[in-house]
């Protein structure tokens, strides 16, 4: 759009990113014998982005179209990186450990003509299997749920069967900015940054999976399977939140799943 131009009132999104997402991905795992080791598995996924990405700037709404006051257009070259590592010491039933890194690149220098900053398509989940859960969890955080930008994250998790039909895993994420920016990309708070700080906080997940037909000792001719998850996601917001400091957010919920 043009300066002078006018665009829906309602139309929050002043981003238009026309850009390629190109990436690959390493995997592998190995089994070890007569071993303190028994089972290691690794993944890295690199991806890069670019593109041109056209921004807007609008003043006060007049009506239900806001006026064009500023557009400008900027390169995009930007990258992302995550890996992580799971490891066994043990037989089947042991405890799985689960280590995971992940980083957005930010943009250095919001005024110039170009954007380092990673962003997502739009299409992604963020959400997987990870460690020994039978079911998906939020890969970088229950609570806070970030896109892969402007963020490093460092992830641990230990997991682990509990009786036959159950298993229960815990995860703890570090997070970090990789540069001082007043607002994040999140699904799960609103709260604005400081802009000077770039510690942004520490988050804890417990997962808990129960097949409910084997757990009980349930035989059904209806009902094929049934599997209850429980989530309860706790996060502590670090400096960048600057008065929200030490502050405590937490997410809660549990969701039965049946197939017939």
């Amino acid at each position: 759009e043009n300066v002078g131009t006018f665009v829906p009132a309602n139309d929050i999104d002043n981003e238009d990113l026309d850009a390629v997402w190109l990436g690959g991905r390493l995997r592998g795992e190995k089994t070890f014998e007569n071993s303190g080791l028994s089972f290691l598995d690794y993944r890295l996924d690199i991806i890069g982005l670019i593109g041109e990405e056209d921004v807007l700037q609008t003043g006060v709404a007049a009506g239900a179209f806001r006026p064009v006051t500023q557009s400008r257009s900027r390169d995009v070259m930007a990258y992302a990186i995550d890996a992580g590592v799971n490891a066994r010491f043990g037989g089947e039933r042991s405890p799985l450990f689960t280590i995971n890194y992940a980083f957005g690149s930010g943009d250095e220098n919001p005024n110039d003509d170009r954007d380092e900053g990673f962003k997502q398509s739009g299409l992604h989940g963020n959400s997987s299997r990870l460690g020994l859960s039978s079911t998906g969890v939020r890969n970088y955080g229950e609570v806070l749920r970030p896109e892969l930008s402007n963020l490093h994250i460092l992830s641990a998790g230990l997991g682990m069967p509990v009786w036959d039909a159950s298993d229960v895993s815990l995860f703890y994420h570090y997070y970090r900015l990789d540069e001082d920016v007043t607002d994040l990309r999140v699904d799960g708070l609103s709260t604005p940054l400081n802009g000077q700080d770039k510690f942004v906080g520490q988050g804890a997940d417990l997962v808990l999976n129960t097949e409910l037909l084997e757990a009980l000792a349930i035989n059904s001719s209806v009902i094929d399977d049934a599997r209850l998850r429980f989530n309860l996601g706790a996060f502590k917001a670090g400096d960048a939140f600057g008065a929200g400091e030490d502050e405590y957010s937490f997410r809660t919920f549990s969701e039965l799943m049946l197939r017939f």
